[in-house]
């Protein structure tokens, strides 16, 4: 009796676990897919089990599981294996990511896509995720992401200007890429990175020919976001908010520093005691510091970005709607940036095979621009060479300023008294149609036009005591308006049959443009300043008359290519372009740009097949390729005259004119020739990729400026096609991705190396242009032999250190090569040998344009839980830095200085790098020397994001995603360079060649950004 109770209490055991199993089991249904369609036969087992099913032939599975947090894992061949946690969740849908995906990827190329694997071009991508975070531009997003592109932040000011520069510099004129947005030639100026699908840079010759004349500098491809067919419609909506600051404080001295350093230079000058000067020193109300103008100028700025979209699609059309809004406040007082943005893109398939649609875009912005670049007049300029010991306001109830001791202005009253406001507005769009038919031809043309409207109105009002530039009320505006329309006419063909594929493009293209403007001249002596009446009517004398002119261009091109591939491992690509430009005389109009390319895809070859497991792919590429340059003024190839004056003959008042520019009827087009050998690797089942080329250009017959002698009465030099320029070098991209586990991550590093060399300038007698000017001295050079924009100055070889150096540096006469020296004066290299020193000795002292720049990104998930990280540095360029004079070396004793001039030369010192103080300067140390060339090299952790995603039982079904980020920006700057920033750029004209030129430039931000992506 007793054995069987036992019995009976053991079945009652079983029957109540397993009645405990059955209700903590957790039923799990769900559907599998990849892009195309529902998965059968998708292994899905529960993790750490070897429980599991297969999906069904519709990709459907059900399957039980023991709890309501169990994690599932999907497997199938040719897909990367996934991951997911059920957090509660009972239906799971997912897509699985092909592992061959990124060779299938679809690249846009000129007028047309292609397979990513059969590419036999240098080509770089960025894809949308790479923008997250990231809201100022287009051109600020490329930074770091791609090999062969140097983006080139000209300054942190909102809405400051990027410029790129793809593999170099190919000429002394302008060598901006060509930008291209949803096929579109035109700018990237203005639009949304929110809106931003893809963009692709268009690096080597055999690739950029199919844009002929205007590819010599690369091409920047752009495409916008579309909604999907069939897509439900979805709404997404994103914001951020951020704090910015200073990355680096600057400082200056105190009023005390600065009376010691000062009191210091007379004595060291012999100034006698009884001499005015000394009277301000001896002052002890002067030694006292009541102001720090970098605190006062510099605040932290505020910015936010909103964008809102609405994407979806039917059977037969889809449709892409988006508003979005950028407000920047920087870190300079009053400085501001704008952006409204609209964007509609859609399609519809009117009939079987026949399709239009089209893309639209509004943008407005509004920029407060702050004058940081002056060389007397910028306020971060003016903040370090102020007298620390003035107030900001000597009486402010009367709007009196304190009045700076020097010529530079006081830098508050210099940012209240300057209302510099820049507005544009753009409305571009593009309509196309396209009819496909016997199943290999597909017939588009597309029409698009760009009208602009630019609007400056800059009011200088009088600040009392303010200084430089503010005893005077002004009032200039400029008004500017541009219409583009260009019309594009393709026919392709596209075949496979059996293993030949062959694709084919026939096109022509017009293109005409006019822009014209209006300077309203200047108007003064307003007698109310009232913002309200900063209009011409109240101005009391018109000094300046208006002036105003039209520029207007036309292109008409023809072009083709052809395409073959074979098993799809031997790859064929010919492209050819023939454009007429109305910037050239009738004879010399027309230039035909021809390229060759070819590919071969050794991982598709059977006696590879062995190392297959290895090698997902690997191709060898090389390509052959010209491209033209217009990018000069319209019209050179006329003379001009203009008005010189109103002489005054018999007591009549005439109007003069004379001729100011020589023309020249034989310019034609600059060519660039350029070669390059790449190969692509992909490793691991993908895991691994890796691209590196090689290439050589050389541009020809580059449009040059012919020197003029004074006696021809002309101030404006003829072009004529002379110069020859060479750029060689390597970009590199490797990048390790992992998405097999929970935790996935990706690292992708872009190196990039050019060397580039003005060959010649080709003009009998002239072998150099100079350029860069700083307070009235051209601190660049651009020389046969040499880089293009490098600096030219003395060279400092350290200082005198005792009266014995002064003595012993002597010429072969044994006369002193700088006479007037004296212990703690810099030495200067007599580079020529001439026993003296004088502008016959400046030299190449580095590059402004960096040999090497490189990025590093990382990017990984866990959980819901995200981070990525972006790293960019330079290294080799070199920097002016402006504020050496009279930051380490004294200017006068009008000015204040940096903290830096502390270290300076004092006897017994010893081994010091700065100048002995001194107002009189005799050895002239104040001479641009290597002294202010210092190395621009940094390495700078652009972004760093951390992000959550929620899950479904927090958000509910009516949320697809709901995404929380935290962006940190220039956080982490590695770099010598003592200026406010590293990242300087240029101010424009030839100086699009030269970089570097530090007068105290707007520096880049920190900033603390807090942001919530929402989807509907």
């Amino acid at each position: 009796m007793k054995k069987e109770v036992q019995v009976l209490l053991c079945i009652m055991c079983i029957i109540f676990l397993s009645i405990g199993s059955a209700l903590a089991q957790h039923k799990v249904t769900g559907t599998v897919k990849d892009d195309v369609g529902p998965l059968p036969g998708v292994s899905v087992q529960i993790k750490g089990t070897v429980q599991g099913t297969v999906t069904d032939g519709s990709g459907v599975f059900t399957l039980t599981v023991p709890d309501a947090n169990t994690t599932l894992i999907f497997s199938y061949i040719g897909f990367e294996t996934q991951n997911v946690d059920l957090q509660g969740r009972n239906q799971i849908d997912i897509q699985l990511i092909s592992l061959a995906k990124n060779l299938d990827e679809i690249v846009v190329i000129g007028y047309g896509t292609q397979k990513k694997a059969d590419i036999t071009g240098a080509i770089s991508t960025v894809k949308p995720d790479k923008l997250k975070g990231l809201s100022q531009s287009v051109s600020h997003s490329l930074q770091g992401h791609l090999s062969g592109v140097t983006v080139i932040q000209n300054s942190g000011e909102p809405g400051g200007a990027v410029e790129i520069r793809v593999r170099g510099m190919g000429s002394i004129n302008d060598n901006s890429p060509l930008y291209v947005v949803d096929g579109i030639i035109g700018s990237i100026n203005g639009l949304n990175p929110a809106d931003i699908e893809s963009i692709q840079v268009i690096k080597d010759a055999a690739s950029a020919a199919i844009y002929g004349s205007r590819g010599a500098n690369g091409v920047v491809i752009v495409t916008t976001k579309k909604g999907k067919r069939g897509e439900t419609t979805n709404v997404s909506f994103n914001t951020s908010q951020g704090i910015q600051t200073a990355w680096k404080m600057p400082s200056s001295l105190t009023a005390e520093e600065r009376n010691m350093i000062h009191k210091e230079a007379l004595t060291n000058d012999g100034t006698p005691a009884t001499e005015p000067v000394w009277d301000y020193y001896n002052n002890p109300e002067n030694a006292v510091t009541r102001t720090d103008w970098y605190d006062e100028v510099l605040r932290p700025g505020y910015i936010t970005s909103n964008d809102l979209s609405i994407r979806g699609g039917t059977q037969k059309s889809n449709f892409s709607f988006s508003l979005g809004y950028l407000n920047d406040n920087g870190i300079v007082m009053n400085s501001n940036f704008k952006r409204y943005n609209v964007r509609l893109n859609s399609q519809h398939e009117i009939l079987k095979n026949f399709s239009f649609g089209e893309n639209i875009s509004i943008v407005s912005t509004n920029q407060q621009i702050v004058d940081t670049r002056g060389d007397y007049d910028g306020v971060l300029s003016a903040s370090m060479f102020n007298m620390r010991n003035t107030p900001v306001w000597e009486d402010e109830a009367n709007q009196i300023y304190g009045l700076p001791k020097g010529d530079f202005p006081n830098p508050v009253a210099s940012l209240n008294s300057k209302d510099n406001v820049q507005k544009n507005m753009a409305v571009v769009g593009n309509i196309y149609f396209d009819y496909k038919f016997l199943n290999a031809f597909t017939l588009k043309t597309d029409f698009g036009y760009n009208w602009g409207f630019g609007k400056n109105k800059n009011f200088v009002a009088i600040a009392k005591n303010g200084g430089r530039g503010l005893d005077q009320n002004s009032l200039t505006e400029m008004y500017s308006t541009n219409n583009t329309w260009v019309w594009n006419n393709t026919l392709n063909f596209d075949k496979t049959i059996k293993k030949h594929h062959v694709a084919a493009l026939a096109g022509v293209s017009a293109e005409s443009g006019i822009y014209e403007w209006t300077n309203s001249g200047t108007a003064k002596d307003f007698s109310n300043q009232d913002p309200a009446l900063r209009y011409f009517n109240n101005a009391g004398s018109f000094p300046q008359h208006v002036t105003g002119s039209a520029d207007d261009y036309s292109l008409l091109s023809y072009f083709g290519r052809l395409s073959y591939e074979y098993a799809d491992k031997y790859l064929f690509a010919a492209n050819i372009r023939a454009d007429g430009s109305s910037k050239f005389p009738e004879d010399k109009r027309w230039g035909v740009f021809p390229s060759v390319s070819g590919g071969w895809r050794i991982s598709k070859e059977a006696f590879f097949s062995d190392l297959t497991y290895l090698f997902s792919d690997l191709k060898l590429r090389a390509s052959w390729g010209q491209l033209g340059n217009d990018k000069i003024r319209n019209y050179e190839y006329y003379s001009t005259i203009t008005t010189v004056g109103s002489p005054t003959l018999g007591g009549s008042q005439f109007t003069a004119m004379a001729q100011n520019r020589i023309s020249n009827p034989d310019i034609k087009w600059e060519v660039t020739t350029q070669t390059d050998i790449g190969i692509d690797v992909s490793m691991l089942k993908g895991k691994v990729s890796f691209t590196a080329d090689y290439f050589s250009k050389l541009t020809t017959d580059i449009l040059v400026q012919v020197p003029l002698v004074s006696s021809l009465g002309v101030g404006e030099a003829p072009y004529r096609n002379s110069g020859e320029v060479s750029n060689k070098g390597f970009d590199l991209g490797a990048s390790y991705r992992n998405h097999e586990n929970e935790f996935k991550y990706e690292v992708a590093v872009n190196v990039s190396h050019v060397v580039n060399k003005l060959e010649t300038l080709g003009v009998a007698g002239a072998t150099e242009i100079f350029t860069s000017d700083y307070k009235n001295v051209l601190v660049g050079r651009i020389a046969q032999g040499e880089p293009i924009g490098h600096f030219y100055v003395l060279n400092a070889m350290g200082l005198f250190q005792n009266q014995n150096e002064v003595d012993s540096y002597v010429d072969k006469n044994g006369d002193k090569i700088q006479p007037y020296a004296q212990p703690g004066d810099i030495k200067f290299e007599d580079r020529n040998n001439d026993g003296k020193i004088s502008a016959d000795d400046r030299f190449n002292a580095g590059s402004s344009f960096p040999a090497l720049t490189y990025s590093l990104n990382f990017s990984a998930e866990y959980k819901g839980f995200d981070v990525s990280m972006l790293w960019i540095g330079s290294q080799g360029n070199k920097l002016f830095n402006g504020l050496t004079l009279g930051g380490k070396i004294m200017q006068g004793t009008d000015y204040n200085n940096s903290p830096e001039i502390l270290d300076r030369w004092t006897p017994g010192s010893g081994g010091n790098t700065i100048p002995r103080v001194t107002v009189a300067d005799v050895n002239n140390n104040r001479t641009y020397s290597t002294l202010y060339v210092e190395d621009g090299s940094f390495a700078r952790m652009k972004n760093l994001t951390l992000g959550y995603t929620f899950n479904e039982n927090l958000t509910g079904k009516n949320i697809s995603k709901l995404h929380l980020y935290l962006t940190l920006q220039n956080m982490i700057t590695l770099t010598k360079y003592t200026g406010f920033d590293p990242e300087v750029g240029s101010d424009g004209g030839f100086n699009n060649n030269m970089y570097g030129v530090d007068p105290g430039v707007y520096p880049q931000a920190k900033a603390y950004i807090l942001g919530l992506n929402i989807n509907f």
